[in-house]
């Protein structure tokens, strides 16, 4: 399993992909961007759902609910959830 520190940097790195993403969403009235709007909404909305939402509330969930004996057995199982995406 990889290290909570770990797990840290990257649901903020997806957070900070996530928010700069909303910032060119938040220009399109402003200026002229060159993408399609309807896309980086789409982008925009999973890359913060399943990028640091996911990443961040599977974390908390294994270190402050499963107990250290068990969990040997289930940090494969949060390891493979976290593969799928």
């Amino acid at each position: 399993m990889i290290k909570s520190k770990t797990q840290a940097f990257i649901a903020l790195l997806y957070f900070l992909i996530a928010a700069s993403l909303g910032i060119i969403l938040r220009l399109f009235p402003v200026t002229n961007v060159s993408a399609t709007y309807k896309f980086l909404v789409h982008t925009h909305s999973h890359i913060a759902l399943l990028g640091w939402v996911y990443v961040a509330l599977t974390s908390l969930i294994f270190h402050l609910f499963i107990k250290n004996d068990v969990k040997k057995n289930t940090t494969y199982c949060f390891g493979a959830l976290k593969l799928q995406f």
